[in-house]
């Protein structure tokens, strides 16, 4: 992903998902698995996974309605 794909991505995230990216430049893969905890991949190979932070129907609906139509 370039700059402006990760920014565009981390746009449309809510800032509970923004604040846990410490480095946006290596991010390869958000994981937003219905009822899971996040996880964030890198291209290091580093895995965080938060399991202070489940992904709900109410987030990926915020991150849903912020898309727009393909």
């Amino acid at each position: 992903m370039t700059f402006s794909d990760v920014q565009l991505l981390l746009d449309i995230l809510p800032q509970e998902i923004c604040g846990r990216i410490e480095n946006p430049d290596t991010l390869v893969e958000i994981v937003l698995d219905l009822g899971r905890p996040l996880e964030l991949r890198y291209s290091s190979g580093e895995v965080e996974i938060y399991e202070d932070y489940y992904i709900t129907e109410p987030v990926l609906d915020q991150i849903t309605n912020k898309l727009s139509s393909f």
